[in-house]
């Protein structure tokens, strides 16, 4: 949000005809490494909202590209007396012309990478809660990959109006097409910190790291791994926790006696799948014989899926075929026509 606020304000006032034009001499290019800042500054924030991971000492390297463009322009500008910034100002040579232009490719490349970066840490993220939990609904992240797909989008919309201007020679007009860019990037900006402040929390509780990596260094063998399973099996058929909608792997690891971690473990190695699957997968079984059973046909869709854990429609959708392979509407018709044949 700063960094766009601060290419914003230097355009609003260094631009050939902006509210401080005549002071454009001493301030020239001055603002623009901060475009250098937007891929480190987006990720960074990223990962702060899915972790508690706040920028230390290794994280600095991120803002060296920002420090040197801002010493390549004082030493092929700044340094310089005031006859030759006229000059360049004027459209005289530059020394630095060429220089920026490779600057300018690396920006394209950077932002993309960041963007890339960012996009990886969501994917992450929710392959990480669905170890944890058995319903996302309140700690969906779709907003927030939607807005990194809308920072994508003004990303190549830049990358246009440059090649448009390249092409057909309208660099008089590429400074004001760039503040529109920036000014819908400060829009979306303003819209994921927003956001970020309405979900301070995205876990809902600490993701341990040690406990997310595979199981390579795990003390559970093959024979506790047989009797937790065990184990987990008869408490699902007795007690049905996953009818809760909000179950966690906390949850369960509490009603078992067994350490997270060997819970998550025996899951994903004895069961191939996740917290999320598992539990999901476990409801749709409760879900198919009441939408199969003859004298529970008043019952709509949704009052099925809330019965069996589900919160929402389009969760319960995709779990169920991902389950059997079609739609629930699908599955009783099949199932009506061969109890009518």
């Amino acid at each position: 949000l700063v960094v766009n606020a601060v290419y914003i304000l230097y355009y609003l006032l260094f631009l050939p005809n902006g509210f401080l034009s005549g002071l454009r001499i001493y301030f020239y290019r001055l603002g623009i490494p901060v475009r250098l800042l937007f891929g480190p500054v987006l990720y960074l924030y990223t990962r702060s909202l899915l972790s508690s991971q706040k920028i230390v000492k290794k994280d600095y390297p991120h803002f060296i590209p920002f420090g040197l463009e801002l010493l390549a322009i004082i030493f092929t500008y700044h340094i310089f007396g005031i006859a030759y910034k006229q000059h360049v100002l004027n459209g005289g040579i530059w020394i630095g012309k060429d220089l920026f232009l490779y600057i300018f490719y690396f920006f394209q490349v950077q932002v993309l990478t960041y963007m890339a970066l960012c996009l990886r840490l969501v994917h992450r993220h929710e392959n990480r809660l669905k170890d944890r939990f058995s319903s996302l609904e309140r700690i969906k992240l779709s907003w927030l990959r939607l807005i990194l797909y809308a920072f994508i989008f003004m990303w190549m919309t830049d990358l246009m109006s440059y090649l448009i201007s390249l092409l057909f020679q309208t660099g008089h007009y590429a400074p004001y097409m760039n503040l529109v860019s920036i000014g819908i990037n400060l829009i979306f900006a303003i819209l994921l910190v927003f956001k970020g402040l309405k979900y301070p929390n995205l876990l809902l509780e600490p993701l341990d790291p040690n406990n997310i990596r595979k199981y390579q260094k795990s003390g559970l063998n093959s024979s506790l791994k047989k009797t937790y399973k065990k184990q987990l099996s008869d408490l699902i058929q007795d007690q049905k926790p996953h009818l809760n909608p909000s179950l966690t792997l906390k949850n369960l690891s509490e009603m078992t006696n067994i350490p997270q971690n060997y819970l998550s473990q025996v899951i994903n190695e004895t069961f191939n799948c996740n917290f999320y699957d598992f539990i999901n997968g476990h409801r749709i079984k409760e879900a198919i014989p009441i939408l199969t059973d003859p004298k529970r046909q008043h019952l709509s869709i949704l009052e099925i899926l809330y019965d069996v854990g589900f919160n929402s429609k389009s969760t319960f959708y995709s779990a169920f075929a991902k389950e059997t392979g079609m739609t629930p509407k699908a599955y009783k018709n099949k199932f009506d026509i061969v109890n009518s044949a």
